[in-house]
């Protein structure tokens, strides 16, 4: 997303239109917005995140633009062009207000995708884990990004995610996962490979 103001000397911020305080406006709208959605027995909620900001070129200098990267991850069920034009409609009246231009750029756009855990991949999944690990795994949804929403569209294959990670400390300064999962975890799809061909 991107503010267009006008430019000026920093002592006389009166003769320009500052680009970083019209993308403030937009910024405090945007954590006002309510999405309209029915939670997903899996995924939960839908959530937005302002990832990114870039603005100004000089202290003494009114900037003329400022750019903004916003993450929204929806759930299945919901309307992205209706949420798209809800922004749309944030931007047209914020632009009369700040007599700035606003612009907004889409970067990537993906669907939101599943697999039913009554599907008899995700039960072989289960299985596998119980039989070769002695392990319980449980169904569950993720609101990250994973190339299954690549593939599923377009494959119309049953998808599972799974492995040694923990989400939490994903994009963490200090991520890393566990030697022992991650030995554990080879021995898994290994397991599930074996299954599914049934050349155990």
């Amino acid at each position: 997303m991107t503010t267009n103001g006008k430019t000026a000397h920093g002592s006389m911020p009166d003769q320009g239109i500052n680009a970083i305080l019209a993308m403030n406006e937009l910024i405090n709208t945007l954590q006002t917005y309510q999405f309209d959605y029915t939670p997903h027995p899996l995924l939960g909620h839908p959530t937005m995140n302002i990832g990114t900001i870039e603005g100004g070129v000089k202290t003494n200098v009114v900037p003329d633009q400022c750019k903004l990267t916003l993450d929204i991850r929806t759930i299945p069920g919901q309307d992205k062009d209706s949420i798209l034009a809800d922004i749309e409609k944030m931007i047209q009246d914020l632009s009369v207000r700040f007599q700035s231009t606003y612009q907004i750029k889409v970067i990537n756009s993906m669907e939101s995708v599943g697999t039913y855990e009554t599907d008899d991949f995700v039960k072989l999944a289960v299985t596998t884990a119980k039989t070769h690990l002695n392990k319980e795994l449980y169904p569950m949804g993720v609101n990250y990004y994973t190339d299954a929403s690549v593939y599923c569209p377009h494959l119309h294959i049953p998808t599972i995610i799974v492995g040694p990670g923990d989400p939490k400390l994903a994009h963490q300064p200090d991520e890393y996962i566990e030697i022992d999962k991650f030995i554990e975890s080879i021995r898994y799809f290994m397991a599930l490979a074996i299954d599914y061909l049934g050349v155990g």
